[in-house]
């Protein structure tokens, strides 16, 4: 029988320094993006966060070497991981990883289930040497297949 699912989308505050705003830092990302999980609605199934959303908005993001915005990808994953597990929800959390734009999802455990790396690649990250996925995974959580 099926059940009804929640899901839950997070927008992270951004800055726009073409604008006089100061631009954002990872850290202020990270504090933001563990506020999301501990505000979204009680018994989401699935927490989800848009592209990249570590590194958007800092200093020069779009001028920044690859591994430079996969450097904090573990530190997001961590704590992320944990904050999932105090609520007991699930996250799909879209982060720069090694040259790879890379869709990372864990469970109400805070653990990675899968990975999804982006197949079709914007024509910046093809400038960037990006490296595109080639496969669509489907992966088994508790309250279905994603």
């Amino acid at each position: 029988m099926a059940r009804r699912v929640t899901l839950a989308a997070a927008q992270p505050l951004r800055r726009r320094p073409d604008r006089g705003e100061p631009p954002m830092t990872v850290e202020e990302n990270l504090r933001q993006a563990v506020d999301l999980v501990r505000r979204a609605p009680q018994g989401a199934d699935l927490i989800c966060f848009p592209e990249t959303f570590s590194v958007a908005s800092i200093e020069m993001e779009k001028e920044r070497p690859l591994k430079d915005n996969s450097a904090h990808t573990p530190q997001f994953l961590d704590v992320l991981g944990k904050a999932a597990a105090r609520r007991r929800t699930c996250l799909a959390l879209c982060l720069p990883f090694e040259n790879r734009n890379v869709t990372f999802l864990l469970d109400r455990k805070g653990r990675e289930v899968g990975r999804y790396v982006k197949c079709h690649l914007t024509a910046g990250e093809r400038a960037k040497k990006f490296k595109e996925g080639t496969a669509l995974p489907v992966f088994e959580m508790d309250f279905g297949r994603v």
